[in-house]
């Protein structure tokens, strides 16, 4: 029986990665397999400008079909045990509401569009993403009469997305034919997202098999199996022995919370490395339990502390809890004496990356 499923496999693998990226033989090794899984996530963060027109958006049948069999394919190898608990998290993923918000709102999916628009390819590029646009706005209103809807976090965020590609798009050096009708799009696109009605809540948590995703999240990015109600206990009692000192907590965050936060300035911010050998686009490759993990304590002050508990404690307070922004607003403030563009900064990254920001913590505290 696993022979046959094998097999099926490797016959759907090479059908499927074939129809955008010929390849001369099937993947025969885990390198070659997170290849193929990158190139499919190359809209989501681009490892090969020459292969966009070929590689598939989200999360169209296509990207689904592909990327379950490619994760299917590598569980048959070895992995690095890290590697190995990476792939479990997002096989597990896979059976949650994702896929029903095609638009990523962590990430501006039209952006490789823009900085690769040249030449015949415009027109190829163009057509494409017309065709993703009337399939993310038919998703998201199917679903959204399902009772699976955006935030208005992340309505504001993919509403930003377009405002952003739209400028770009209408400078003169894009001013062809297929930069007109994909712009004739995004303005049809930009007013059905006017009339989108967001959930009520910034909570993961408040929507279809929310607690359990989030549940799935916070068991990956803290490396134990523990409610959220257990790591809440624990960072009550771990908060107790700090001692807040405002001027190096401000020398820390000052500077990180400027602009939009990104995991990668959340790992600089503990002295976490950054090395790409990871599976997850959503952190760019890095591999954050790692990375937390491979951090020197020493190397830090009681301030990291006080921010990775404080982090931990408005994740699950948002996401578990279902905190308003406004809580979460006055939470940061007394504990990290934050101002309003700073917490907005804070806020949208837990948002739209729940889970995250648990690492810290439990990975170094907990």
């Amino acid at each position: 029986m696993f022979k046959i499923t094998q097999l099926l496999s490797i016959f759907i693998l090479f059908n499927l990665v074939g129809c955008s990226e010929p390849i001369a033989h099937i993947p025969d090794s885990k390198q070659q397999i997170v290849e193929h899984l990158k190139l499919n996530n190359n809209w989501l963060y681009v490892t090969s400008k020459k292969q966009l027109v070929d590689s598939p958006l989200p999360f169209n049948e296509e990207y689904l079909e592909k990327r379950h069999v490619l994760y299917d394919h590598l569980l048959q190898f070895n992995l690095d045990n890290s590697i190995q608990k990476q792939l479990e998290y997002l096989i597990i993923e896979e059976r949650f509401a994702e896929r029903f918000y095609p638009w990523p709102p962590n990430q501006n999916v039209l952006l490789p569009l823009v900085e690769n628009w040249q030449g015949a390819a415009s027109e190829i590029l163009a057509d494409k993403t017309i065709t993703w646009l009337k399939f993310v706005e038919d998703t998201l209103t199917q679903n959204r009469n399902d009772k699976l809807a955006l935030n208005r976090i992340e309505l504001n965020q993919i509403n930003e997305f377009v405002f952003d590609v739209k400028k770009q798009l209408e400078v003169s050096s894009y001013a062809n034919k297929a930069a007109q009708q994909l712009l004739v799009q995004l303005d049809h696109f930009h007013a059905f997202l006017s009339g989108y009605r967001p959930r009520s809540t910034i909570s993961m948590s408040q929507q279809p098999n929310g607690s359990s995703w989030y549940q799935a999240k916070i068991n990956y990015y803290s490396g134990q199996s523990k409610s959220p109600n257990e790591w809440l206990n624990d960072i009550v009692v771990a908060h107790i022995d700090i001692i807040k000192s405002e001027e190096e907590l401000s020398s820390l965050l000052d500077d990180t919370l400027q602009h939009a936060l990104t995991v990668d300035q959340l790992l600089t911010l503990f002295n976490a490395s950054k090395t790409r050998d990871g599976l997850d686009w959503r952190t760019h490759y890095v591999d954050v339990v790692a990375a937390f993990q491979s951090v020197e304590l020493s190397s830090l002050t009681p301030a990291h502390r006080k921010i990775a508990l404080t982090l931990a404690n408005v994740d699950l307070g948002i996401h578990y809890q279902s905190w308003s922004y406004q809580h979460a607003e006055q939470f940061l403030k007394d504990q990290l004496n934050l101002d309003q563009q700073q917490s907005k900064v804070l806020i949208h990254f837990i948002v739209l990356q729940p889970g995250v920001s648990i690492a810290p913590a439990t990975q170094l505290y907990l």
